[in-house]
């Protein structure tokens, strides 16, 4: 089966530390050391953020893209969102 992505027009920021966008928050998560290095993209952990999306705490790295949609914020790597996202004109 083939499939179409829907098109729809969406907000996005860049996210690289604590203060960027309103709706990331300090990263904080039990058990997990602040020192210790995040295995995606290899940055301490108290460098990271970290977005409420549908009742779950999501982790943004910095760099993340952070798309804006019906209300709610989610992070991308910035390949994904290019490879699915075009600047309307």
């Amino acid at each position: 089966m083939t499939y179409r992505r829907k098109k729809l027009v969406v907000e996005a920021t860049v996210w690289n530390k604590d203060g960027d966008h309103p709706n990331v928050t300090e990263f904080k998560m039990k058990g997990v050391s602040n020192l210790s290095k995040c295995l995606d993209c290899g940055e301490r952990m108290h460098e990271h953020g970290m977005v409420n999306l549908a009742g779950r705490a999501i982790k943004v790295c910095p760099g993340d893209v952070l798309v804006h949609e019906q209300g709610e914020s989610y992070p991308m790597k910035p390949a994904a969102f290019e490879l699915s996202h075009k600047v309307e004109k």
